[in-house]
């Protein structure tokens, strides 16, 4: 409660109303304890009849006024005589005081109090870096891992590297990106500083840690083949690479394709050239050390020639046979893994003649059939020399030895509709159509035409 001097005593007041010189300072004290040590001095009062002074403290957490325990000379109010300075010891750093000074007389009457002087809690807040530990290497980027607390709240947090500020984090977890590529090798001292909101200030210990960064790349170069060189079949590939760290991998490449990885020496690998065209190529190779550097040889140029031993592929279609015609138009397909040069048609044991040819097709008539068995050839060759064959026969019989009949135009008429069905005897006796210039050229199948050709021979307008 309010204290205030009694008039008649005519105590003056005026010289308790200001606190002029206040000290809080932090004493260790048992060790690892801290406590919370307050100086105040004030204007002394000249009344004649003053007796002493009065000092009274409380938390801010209490409700009552003045109510302060726990300091070294008492519970409040703390008499100090007629001193006019107080040293106020053992209070307790994690806690806010108020302070108040009064006045009384040889009667024991009181002032009113002083000013009050506020002195907010002064615990600071413990901090620490967990991550990196002490004495630890580090390289590329890390995670810098603090922890912070304090009794009342930590406002923000403080990371340095070698005194010098890198960042602030205002929210847990406190972790901070290093990136040591950034920096020179060396050793480097960690600290970090804690601040609460009473604006006390808690500094770490400091984590030295030494800057291991590799930032040489590996050497590498192709030593076999040669450039300019010509390879066939399998070839051994070799590369040599050193680091002065250590080289993790080695990996080759042809024409930009990645063909294999190597992790220790030495540094080869088994081309198959018969797996690619013939035609030039590049290598090269491509080192990887230990800390992820890495470096690509010079280019290597070889040509690959491997022998042609691929035959191409060659087919036929069906023909009409047995037949009465002595020319038939062939065809078919002819192949090759590089190129053809030529595809022929010998009959029997004639001259061979070329076919003609569009992309992968061929065709060709032949004419001059004799009566019998026709053997017939089909050759395609490549242009490194490799060749293929298919055979075929086509039998041509002789309708002269049977003469045509006004019944064969009719059976081809009804064949030709449906009603009845052909056997191959019948095809190689009916099918004659058509005419082209005045040679049956059979068409493999019987219809009106050929019913009406038969006619026109029987009549004796075309002679087959």
């Amino acid at each position: 409660m309010a204290k205030e001097w009694r008039k008649e005593h005519g105590m003056n007041t005026k010289l308790l109303s200001t606190v002029v010189i206040l000290i809080a300072v932090m004493l260790g004290v048992h060790g690892s304890s801290w406590a919370l040590n307050v100086g105040l001095q004030w204007d002394a009062n000249t009344e004649a009849d003053l007796a002493g002074y009065k000092v009274y403290y409380k938390t801010d957490s209490s409700t009552l006024s003045y109510d302060g325990v726990g300091a070294v000379e008492g519970v409040s109010p703390i008499d100090v005589h007629n001193l006019t300075t107080a040293t106020i010891s053992g209070l307790d750093p994690s806690l806010s005081y108020t302070f108040a000074v009064t006045a009384y007389n040889t009667n024991g009457v009181e002032s009113v109090y002083s000013d009050t002087v506020y002195v907010p809690e002064s615990q600071a807040p413990t901090v620490s870096i967990t991550s990196p530990t002490n004495s630890s290497n580090v390289s590329g980027t890390i995670s810098v891992s603090i922890s912070a607390a304090d009794n009342v709240g930590v406002t923000r947090v403080e990371y340095y590297v070698n005194n010098v500020l890198q960042a602030t984090d205002t929210v847990s977890p406190y972790v901070f990106s290093w990136d040591t590529l950034s920096v020179s090798p060396g050793v480097y001292t960690l600290s970090a500083r804690a601040y609460d909101t009473a604006g006390n200030i808690g500094q770490s210990g400091n984590i030295s840690v030494t800057v291991m960064n590799d930032v040489t790349a590996p050497a590498v170069a192709i030593s076999s083949p040669s450039t300019g060189a010509t390879v066939s079949g399998a070839v051994t590939v070799t590369a040599s690479a050193t680091d002065n760290v250590g080289v993790s991998r080695v990996e080759f490449y042809e024409s930009g394709i990645l063909r294999a990885a190597v992790n220790s020496a030495p540094y080869s690998y088994s081309w198959n050239t018969t797996a690619v065209s013939n035609g030039t190529y590049t290598l090269y190779a491509k080192a990887y050390d230990n800390t992820g550097n890495s470096a690509q040889s010079a280019n290597v140029s070889v040509t690959v020639n491997n022998a042609d031993t691929t035959v191409p592929t060659v087919t036929i279609n069906p023909v009409t046979s047995p037949t009465t015609a002595t020319s038939q138009i062939l065809s078919g397909t002819a192949n090759d893994n590089t190129a053809l040069a030529s595809v022929t048609v010998q009959i029997g044991t004639g001259t061979p003649v070329a076919a003609e040819r569009y992309g992968t097709v061929w065709s060709y008539t032949v004419s001059g059939l004799v009566m019998g068995t026709n053997n017939i050839t089909i050759k395609a060759t490549d242009s490194s020399g490799n060749s293929s064959t298919t055979t075929t026969a086509i039998i041509v019989e002789n309708i002269q030895s049977t003469s045509l009949t006004v019944s064969d135009a009719l059976l081809a008429l009804q064949i030709a509709v449906g009603t009845v069905t052909m056997t191959n005897d019948q095809k190689s006796r009916l099918d004659v159509a058509p005419v082209i210039n005045g040679v049956s050229v059979p068409n493999g199948k019987v219809d009106t035409g050929d019913a009406i050709v038969i006619l026109s021979n029987v009549v004796g307008k075309i002679a087959l």
